[in-house]
């Protein structure tokens, strides 16, 4: 299965299903790894279709995340609502990554943060 990815504005966009569970995780995690070491732009994980995300689905953000600050690079989320939030918040994972409300809202500056970076 492919990852559903593209360039907008200077950053790769990673848009996981409505499901980003073990079920995805696994058999996109190779592909994952692959397409963001060879990347030089920033990553954001585009939530905006995701309705449910399970400990797989964090633990790939969480592993992806670390992996890009070593090489120096940033990963944001945008577009969580529902239940992805929620376990986003409960996890604080809102407190280490920016969380902004959409794609343009991130890359031109017209709202804020949803939450600050640590």
């Amino acid at each position: 299965m492919p990852i559903n990815h593209f360039i907008f504005k200077n950053h790769l966009v990673i848009a996981p299903p409505a499901d980003f569970d073990a079920h995805w995780v696994d058999q996109i995690r190779t592909e994952l790894d692959a397409l963001v070491s060879s990347n030089e732009k920033d990553v954001v994980f585009d939530l905006s279709d995701v309705t449910f995300l399970d400990s797989s689905g964090i633990g790939a953000m969480v592993f992806t995340f670390k992996n890009l600050k070593i090489q120096g690079k940033s990963m944001q989320l945008v577009g969580i609502s529902g239940q992805p939030e929620r376990l986003i918040r409960l996890l604080r994972i809102d407190r280490v990554l920016n969380c902004n409300e959409s794609l343009k809202a991130l890359t031109d500056g017209t709202t804020h943060p949803e939450s600050r970076s640590a």
